[in-house]
Formats: C-alpha cells, sequence, structure tokens
C-alpha cells in the first residue's frame, strides 16, 4: 500500500483528524471556551444589527433579575430566616376574631388576661401588646409616630436586655412610685 493509500484506510477505520480533536476537547472540557467565543460573536453581530430590540430585551433580563432579587430579599427576611429572639418558635399570638358582629383582633380583658397569666398553665410568661399611634411632642413640631404598647414584662419575654439603662418593673407601675425625671 502506498502512503496515501494507507493514510486513507487510516482515516476511514479510525476516523478523521478533526473528529479526535473535538473529541479530545470535550473529554479535556475546553470545547466550551471556544463555542462560547462563538456565541459571543454571533450576539455582538445581533446586538449591532438590531439594537433597539436587544435594548428591549437587556433592559427585561435586568428587570426581571432585579425583581427576583427584591422578592428572594422579602422571603428570605420573612419566611427563611428566624426572629432574632431565643426560641422564637416558641412565641405565639393570641388573639379572637366576632365575625357574627364583624370585629377583627379583639383586645383581652384584664381578667381574661389574669386568667391567662396565672391559671392557664401553658404559657411561660403572657404579655398583652396594642398596635396604635402616639403624639410625639418636644422641642420641635409634635409628630404622629406608631409604635406598639407592651406590659413591663415585654422585652423580658423575648429575652432581650437594653443596650443601656434597665428595663421597666411591676414597680414602675405601682401608685405613688417616684417617677424618674
Amino acid at each position: 500500500m502506498s502512503q496515501q493509500e494507507a493514510m486513507r484506510a487510516a482515516r476511514i477505520e479510525f476516523g478523521g483528524i478533526e473528529s479526535h480533536k473535538d473529541a479530545m476537547r470535550a473529554a479535556v472540557g475546553t470545547r466550551w471556551w471556544g463555542e462560547l467565543g462563538l456565541d459571543l460573536r454571533h450576539g455582538w453581530r445581533l446586538f449591532y444589527k438590531n439594537p433597539a430590540l436587544s435594548a428591549v430585551a437587556v433592559l427585561t433580563l435586568a428587570l426581571g433579575a432585579g425583581a427576583n432579587t427584591a422578592i428572594f430579599s422579602i422571603v428570605n427576611a420573612v419566611l427563611l430566616r428566624s426572629l432574632p429572639y431565643p426560641d422564637p418558635d416558641r412565641l405565639v399570638r393570641i388573639f379572637f376574631n366576632e365575625s357574627g358582629v364583624g370585629l377583627r383582633d379583639v383586645r383581652f380583658s384584664k381578667p381574661e388576661l389574669d386568667d391567662l397569666q396565672t391559671r392557664s398553665g401553658v404559657f411561660e410568661d403572657v404579655t398583652p401588646i396594642f398596635e396604635g399611634s402616639e403624639d410625639l411632642t418636644g422641642a420641635g413640631q409634635p409628630e404622629r409616630v406608631e409604635g406598639v404598647n407592651g406590659s413591663f414584662s415585654y422585652f423580658s419575654m423575648l429575652g432581650v436586655t437594653p443596650q443601656i439603662g434597665r428595663l421597666f418593673g411591676p414597680q414602675d407601675f405601682v401608685p405613688g412610685f417616684p417617677r424618674m425625671p
């Protein structure tokens, strides 16, 4: 067999040189770099050919990514992370609704709260809280501030300590207790 016939027979039996090169590139994992370069060049040509459509596509992708990031941030903060208190799974909120009269989130009376605190035997601590607004006055213009009113045991129930000063205690609510200036 001549050299040309031998090369032809080898190519038929083993395949072409390019197919072996492609197989080696795929095995090593460098093939995608070349394909990425081709894709980027093709994308740039399309972008240059029709910039308005490309700008709309890029803007749509950017808005989609931003919306997904915002939604995940909210879901992560609200649903996935636990509350920043010790044993957050043991905190419960008790309320009742009077659907017959159209009342929602009805507050407990003082005797009902006393029963929950002393006689239920189910709860370690019970603290009433009420959402509302107050007028904040001082040297400037008065301002309406939204807040939560709670009893003296609210922060100790959450296991939170003040950075400075002390927590309120039952002695602070006794008639005749000297007020701090």
